[in-house]
């Protein structure tokens, strides 16, 4: 039973069997309710398109302030899905800033949201400006 949460993780990850992740990751937080459960189960939530929920459970998995890149990275992409950038810029840097090789793929895609963040901030600057 407590591989429920790194088989949920794996599963969200690779984009496979996304319904059975999150079984895995509901009955994993019925046995564990710790930050890094909360975490795993707000990933699959991210992964199966059901992003406000997602964000309610990275938040549960962020209220003891852990500076764990992968959750801050978790949180910034769930963040970045709702639009709401600046919170998602926010824990992507500091998902970067506290190990910048945390994961082999998910830093990687960090300093790319992070780049796509920045860019449409600047195009979102110059179009206010040009209105002017």
């Amino acid at each position: 039973m407590l591989a429920n949460r790194e088989l949920a993780l794996f599963y969200a990850d690779r984009g496979i069997k996304l319904p059975e992740a999150l079984e895995l990751a509901r009955r994993e937080l019925e046995v564990r309710h710790d930050i890094y459960t909360w975490d795993t189960l707000a990933w699959v939530l991210y992964k199966n398109s059901r992003f406000q929920e997602a964000a309610e459970a990275i938040n549960k998995a962020l209220a003891l302030q852990t500076n764990d890149s992968l959750l801050l990275f978790h949180a910034g992409m769930i963040y970045h899905r709702l639009a709401k950038d600046s919170a998602a810029e926010d824990f992507l840097s500091r998902a970067l800033k506290a190990n910048p090789h945390f994961h082999i793929f998910h830093a990687e895609v960090a300093t790319r949201t992070l780049e796509k963040i920045a860019q449409s901030h600047n195009r979102d600057l110059r179009s206010s400006n040009a209105q002017r």
